[in-house]
């Protein structure tokens, strides 16, 4: 997934907390439906996305257009319909339709899931960060590795802010470094799936 490109008009802190904002909107946005989603739903941040999108897109790119596009989905259906959606679209099952695994795409994954997953646990182990025991849901989904992100981005504006350099690069490597091996790599398939099968719902 190729990163946004910044704004001129934002400063490096803007740019982070935008970037991290971002991954965070994507992460509720692809989670099943529940009360945080709701909440979050309530709150119009859907609306609050699009101002982030057009932040980090100078001029206005298909980035902006789609993230108004997806807002206004969002804010407009029910949540039992989003869940009814999200059902249909992501399935129950590890290899449903849309699967938001990153082990169910590219090469056969049977010989190279536990070396995978180690990697991904690896860089959240670096920042302190395991999954949640009530999730249910394996290290490599595609809610949890937006999360990782926001976080990192999150952590590097704070070093930033903060005069702390080696903090704030020790960040932005790792950041680069989970996308280009991980979310990077398999999420461009994974929204072109999404899309058309959404288009077909």
């Amino acid at each position: 997934m190729p990163e946004p490109t910044t704004a001129t008009t934002a400063s490096p802190i803007e740019a982070l907390l935008a970037r991290s904002a971002f991954y965070a909107g994507l992460a509720m946005s692809l989670r099943r439906p529940d009360r945080d989603v709701a909440l979050w739903l309530q709150a119009h941040e859907p609306a609050r996305l699009v101002d982030v999108a057009a932040l980090l897109s100078h001029p206005p790119s298909p980035l902006t257009a789609a993230t108004r596009q997806l807002a206004a989905r969002l804010q407009a259906v029910s949540l039992v319909a989003l869940a009814q959606e999200h059902d249909q679209l992501l399935g129950h099952a590890v290899q449903g339709p849309c699967p938001p695994y990153e082990l169910e795409y590219g090469e056969a994954h049977s010989h190279r899931q536990p070396q995978e997953l180690g990697d991904i646990a690896a860089f959240y182990q670096a920042f302190g960060l395991q999954t949640a025991a009530a999730s249910h849901e394996r290290l490599d989904h595609v809610v949890t590795e937006c999360e990782f992100l926001q976080f990192v981005l999150y952590k590097q504006a704070y070093a930033v802010d903060e005069g702390d350099e080696d903090h704030a690069a020790t960040c932005a490597a790792a950041a680069r470094q989970f996308l280009a091996d991980h979310l990077g790599r398999w999420a461009p398939a994974f929204a072109l799936r999404l899309s058309r099968r959404a288009g077909r719902a």
